[in-house]
């Protein structure tokens, strides 16, 4: 499992002595001048990894901050269903400490849930499904169809993707309720799923690299819940390791292709924060696109357009590109390929708008959009906050007088402001949670809710050139509300930098000028 950054290759004597080491084969040419035995280079596989687990048990027994803790009393949290958002609370009675091996009572519901140890469902796993899973946890109520859902399935029969699921929650969990002994749960859970999953790849052959690999992405949620800046990347740079792991197999055994898809727009959202160019062997090809439906085929192209704009963006923060009228051009082009991106997308592609006489916590000026299905929602933001991102770009590289400069000035504000309004409209539909499982299946309804992949979107649109301070507060409030209601920590060490990045812009006159698109972003 990934979770140490980038470490060096290099040979021990020189990670000692702390110089760069040229990995000549057999031996270094550091070594050799000093005439020491070079030990040779660490594996690469090894280091993606390693097991430290021991190490993350002892920082989960030092709550960060301790001081600051508020000293509830709960004696238990109590999940409040709404059309809207889920709520814990803290009732006023005398504390009964958290517990790891503390189940709550489970009805058997149906043979499948039989075949299972309850202990599975701890609190941290039913925080989960209450706050995290797009369907109503109505298992408490005796609901039978919950154990048919195939996160169960994963969730009562493997334990390293239970620890992870259960680490999430506890987590969310600590951050609602303020008590920090959550958290020491959470990361004793998080070490568990670690420690099993670097087990279970020490002999890949017969590793279920699959639920490995979903397991890692529910980690990177745990890390978006905790609030680890960088951390989350750290894994997806794992995740990516173990689908080549997949691809390589024979034959090549793949998770489905919407979620293969939908990990790759995230991974480039990484590199942009990062200011990354894109991993060189990407797990994710183009030729994919024949296995997918007609309907999904259209995000690839999309992929391709954000993995060109990624890169472009790279090379422009890395001052690679310094070039006002090559930065101009490409910046033109790709807004060009995403507005024809979109007007050639099929009827299928095609959402509504409805207006709302009552407005709800997640309703943007009382209108929401309404998708084929969640997934097709979920890639059309990945469309708006890309093409805010080379509008800004291309703003920047515009001069003050000429009458084309102030036509495309203005054309190019016009895009922004529409698009971080789409990206608030879109918001109320992440949140929707459907209490049937057959409606899940009719509409195609993804695993997780809205918690955390709107955040960089949101946090796009909240902080474009030109958006005003109605939609600004409004984006800053959803963060809040995800924050605190929710218990994503990440939500909330975003605002600083949504704030920051929206005051560099109201002080932005005229181009050209070397601007840092995500500057000050930390996710």
């Amino acid at each position: 499992m990934v979770f140490c950054g980038k470490p060096s290759k290099g040979c021990k004597h020189c990670r000692i002595r702390r110089i760069k080491c040229d990995q000549i084969e057999p031996a270094c040419s550091q070594c050799l001048r000093a005439g020491k035995d070079c030990p040779g280079y660490r594996d690469q596989q090894a280091l993606l990894f390693r097991d430290e687990s021991e190490k993350v048990v002892r920082k989960a027994k030092v709550p960060r901050n301790t001081a600051q803790h508020r000293k509830p009393s709960p004696s238990q949290w109590t999940s409040t269903k709404s059309s809207s958002s889920s709520h814990s609370t803290c009732s006023s009675s005398s504390v009964t400490p958290p517990s790891e091996s503390r189940a709550l009572v489970v009805p058997s519901p149906g043979s499948f849930i039989n075949s299972f140890s309850p202990r599975g469902l701890d609190e941290g796993v039913i925080f989960f499904f209450d706050n995290y899973v797009t369907i109503h946890s109505n298992y408490l109520c005796g609901n039978v169809e919950l154990p048919e859902h195939p996160l169960l399935r994963l969730l009562f029969g493997n334990e390293a993707f239970n620890d992870a699921v259960s680490s999430v929650g506890y987590a969310g969990l600590s951050n609602v309720t303020k008590h920090p002994e959550y958290m020491v749960i959470a990361r004793k859970k998080y070490a568990a799923s670690l420690r099993r999953i670097t087990l279970a790849l020490k002999d890949t052959s017969k590793a279920d690299l699959d639920t490995i690999f979903k397991s890692t992405m529910v980690l990177a949620a745990f890390e978006i819940v905790n609030g680890g800046t960088g951390s989350w990347g750290v894994h997806l740079n794992g995740g990516a390791a173990i689908l080549k792991l997949l691809v390589a197999m024979q034959p090549p055994r793949m998770p489905p292709m919407r979620m293969q898809l939908q990990f790759v727009f995230t991974l480039y959202i990484k590199c942009m924060i990062e200011g990354e160019a894109c991993p060189p062997n990407n797990v994710w090809s183009p030729q994919y696109k024949k296995s997918m439906s007609p309907h999904d085929a259209h995000a690839t192209d999309l992929g391709y357009i954000i993995h060109r704009f990624t890169n472009f963006h790279a090379s422009i923060r890395s001052k690679l590109q310094t070039d006002s009228d090559t930065i101009l051009r490409e910046a033109l082009l790709l807004d060009t390929m995403l507005e024809e991106w979109e007007l050639q997308l099929p009827q299928s592609w095609l959402y509504s708008l409805e207006r709302h006489t009552e407005e709800t916590a997640v309703m943007y000026k009382g209108v929401s959009h309404k998708y084929c299905d969640f997934w097709t929602g979920r890639m059309y933001n990945h469309y708006r906050s890309c093409r805010i991102l080379v509008n800004e770009l291309l703003v920047t590289q515009l001069g003050p007088f000429s009458p084309d400069d102030i036509a495309q000035r203005s054309k190019s504000l016009d895009i922004i402001s529409r698009q971080a309004a789409d990206v608030c409209s879109s918001l109320s539909i992440q949140f929707h949670k459907p209490t049937l499982l057959e409606e899940t299946k009719q509409t195609g309804v993804p695993a997780l809710t809205g918690c955390f992949l709107p955040l960089f979107h949101l946090a796009v649109a909240g902080s474009s050139m030109g958006v005003d301070d109605e939609m600004h507060n409004w984006v800053i409030s959803m963060l809040e509300l995800i924050g605190h209601d929710k218990g994503v920590a990440q939500a909330l060490s975003m605002i600083p930098g949504t704030r920051l990045r929206r005051e560099r812009w109201k002080l932005f006159t005229h181009g050209p000028a070397h601007c840092s698109l995500l500057s000050g972003f930390q996710m």
